[in-house]
Parts: structure tokens; C-alpha cells; sequence
């Protein structure tokens, strides 16, 4: 699995990526949605939702956090896979009581989805440290691919013996 990390400060610009490309033009794209601390599946609703708590930390300016999970398209994975793959990932980030909209795409010959992420946790208001996050999401990946018997990428933050 490969990983892309981007942060950002508008939810409600990533969503309507998410929905229908960076052209607009591709409203047919989205293949499920599933939400994490939200009260709704609908992304624009999720979107107005996140905003509102990110709104809660004034220290934050970059509350949104997008990561994108992409699967070898010769990887036997299915909806409930890529779901637990990404709740494990936000677990082992620390991100599980944050609020999440995933947004699976069926645009690309691989599996991938994407997660929608509020650093602004919804409770304490305090904002996710994202620092050396992107050896954590390799080594998360990486442990994943070995348990799930999926392709192995070797990382260049993290590698598993034999990698």
C-alpha cells in the first residue's frame, strides 16, 4: 500500500475534490462513504460539521489532514478491508476519536480511499501533532501488508525485516 499525505485548511475544498475531481467533472468517481465521529455520511454535511469544531481550537490553522491509502490493483481487498485497514492507521496515528470522512474511489485501476481528517480533536479541542507522521502511517502500511498477505511496498520512512 502507498501512502499520500497532504494538510490543509478547508474541509469544505477537499470534499468537493473528493465528490468530483479537481476539474469538477467527475461526479461519478465516489464508489462508498463512511464517516468516523460524525453524525452523517453525507460529505458536504461532514464537511460543515468539521469546520465548525476546527473552528473551536483558535490556534489551528491547518486543521485539515488528508491521507490517501492506494492497494496494488492485484490485491484481493474488498470495502470491509479498506475500512479496516484505514481504522487501523487512525488508530495507530492516535486519530480514532477525531472526526473522518472516508471517500473510496473506483476512478483508478487500484483500490484507494481517501480519509477526510480533523486534527481538532471533537471533545478537547486540541489540535493532533503531526509530526513524523508519515513514518507512522509507513510503519502502520507495512505491518498490515504482512498480516493481510497483501503486496509489499518498501517504505522509505519504514521497512519490515526482509524489505
Amino acid at each position: 500500500m502507498i501512502a499520500k499525505v497532504t494538510k490543509g485548511s478547508g474541509f469544505a475544498g477537499l470534499v468537493r475534490y473528493l465528490e468530483t475531481g479537481k476539474d469538477g467533472a467527475s461526479p461519478d468517481r465516489v464508489d462508498w462513504v463512511e464517516a468516523r465521529n460524525l453524525a452523517t455520511d453525507d460529505p458536504r454535511t461532514a464537511a460543515i460539521l468539521m469546520r465548525a469544531t476546527a473552528h473551536q481550537s483558535d490556534r489551528v490553522e491547518k486543521p485539515v489532514y488528508h491521507l490517501s491509502i492506494s492497494f496494488d490493483h492485484g490485491d484481493p481487498i474488498d470495502q470491509p478491508t479498506i475500512s479496516r485497514v484505514a481504522d487501523r492507521v487512525l488508530s495507530d496515528l492516535g486519530l480514532e476519536e477525531h472526526q473522518v470522512l472516508m471517500v473510496a474511489h473506483r476512478d483508478k485501476e487500484h483500490a484507494h480511499v481517501h480519509l477526510a481528517i480533523n486534527r481538532v480533536h471533537p471533545e478537547t479541542e486540541r489540535a493532533w501533532d503531526a509530526s513524523h507522521d508519515y513514518a507512522r502511517v509507513e510503519q502502520s502500511l507495512r505491518r498490515q501488508e504482512r498480516e493481510l498477505g497483501l503486496r509489499e511496498v518498501p517504505g522509505h520512512h519504514f521497512q519490515l525485516d526482509g524489505q
